[in-house]
């Protein structure tokens, strides 16, 4: 099956279950727990299921909460679990490895690979920053770190951006990466959002120039609700 065929049933998919989640959500303010590619600090209330090309997350009691992401990843994880330490600060271990050859953030073709991240954040109502912490163990041994950024001017749509670097020790190569988007969401549909953006994909620092960085087009459809 092709890349495509995965993402285009994502997307029906996804758009399938926000038709039937609309009809039997509950009246709860449910959000994706993820910037473009990067973890938010926040651990939604137990319950709360989020579907979407690069989260598809459910939150268990106890802060617990179990994220995977179909196309790409959040965190540099593929398959997580996530706890959340305290309102600003939170952290994951999982399998990083690449289900569909689509972004590669971060992630290279391969065995997969033991990961962690710790996440820290400040956020508001109108604006929002998150810092990561990231390391993979495996067929690659990688340590680096990502920052990212929230502007919230209206209730129906943020801007989001983040930028990071990621050092392969295994290598020896320094891979940096940067991406901008908006997030929207629509008020007659509570629950569903839709992300935006353009993106530097992530790159050896030493090809910049000689035909890298490639620029790439960022999308995401996510609805979030609790059954």
């Amino acid at each position: 099956m092709s890349k495509w065929s995965v993402i285009q049933r994502a997307v029906l998919t996804v758009a399938a279950l926000a038709m039937v989640g609309a009809v039997f959500a509950k009246n709860h303010t449910v959000e994706p727990t993820h910037y473009l590619f990067m973890p938010t600090a926040r651990v939604n209330q137990p319950g709360d299921l989020v579907l979407g090309l690069h989260e598809i997350s459910y939150a268990l009691p106890g802060k617990l909460q179990l994220q995977f992401s179909l196309v790409d990843n959040i965190g540099r994880l593929d398959l997580a679990a996530k706890y959340g330490f305290h309102r600003n600060l939170a952290g994951g271990l999982g399998l990083a490895h690449s289900l569909v050859d689509f972004g590669k953030h971060g992630i290279w073709q391969g065995p997969a690979r033991f990961g962690a991240f710790l996440a820290y954040e400040f956020d508001s109502r109108y604006y929002g920053m998150v810092l990561t912490g990231h390391t993979q163990i495996g067929s690659n041994v990688s340590v680096g770190a990502d920052l990212g950024g929230k502007i919230t001017p209206a209730s129906v749509w943020s801007f989001l951006w983040e930028t990071g670097v990621s050092v392969d020790l295994s290598d020896e190569a320094l891979y940096v990466y940067g991406i901008g988007g908006i997030r929207f969401n629509i008020p007659s549909v509570p629950g569903l959002f839709f992300d935006i953006g353009v993106q530097a994909e992530e790159f050896d620092i030493e090809l910049l120039g000689k035909g890298r960085p490639f620029a790439g087009v960022f999308f995401d459809v996510m609805y979030c609700w609790r059954p």
